[in-house]
């Protein structure tokens, strides 16, 4: 009767695990060549101008891409880094942009779960 149970129990919770639907999925390349990995992480890097970028994709939440970003700055001048500039541009394989996204300011969304 024991045995009865758990293959009960065990197949309960089979059939309801795959029901779930699973999480999306985003595939996203890079043109330049200039990168390296981190903690399984691909870090791209650019320099302009003094400026120093690394950028790595984080994760999917809800609709929201979540990027990694670390900025270094070079030059002997002061700069001001503002997220409401930063957009992202995304292309197909023939390099025509499909979409531009501009980021979201992170102190706006904080303020959205307080």
């Amino acid at each position: 009767m024991r045995v009865y149970y758990l293959i009960s129990v065990f197949s309960l919770v089979l059939l309801l695990s795959s029901c779930v639907s699973p999480l999306p999925l985003s595939k996203l390349t890079s043109e330049s060549p200039d990168s390296r990995w981190v903690s399984g992480r691909q870090y791209l890097q650019k320099e302009s101008l003094g400026i120093g970028v690394n950028l790595a994709y984080y994760k999917n939440e809800d609709n929201l891409l979540i990027f990694d970003a670390y900025i270094e700055n070079f030059s002997k001048e002061s700069i001001e880094i503002n997220p409401t500039q930063i957009e992202l541009i995304s292309m197909d394989s023939n390099k025509e942009i499909i979409s531009k996204v501009k980021a979201v300011d992170p102190e706006e969304m904080s303020t959205d779960y307080d």
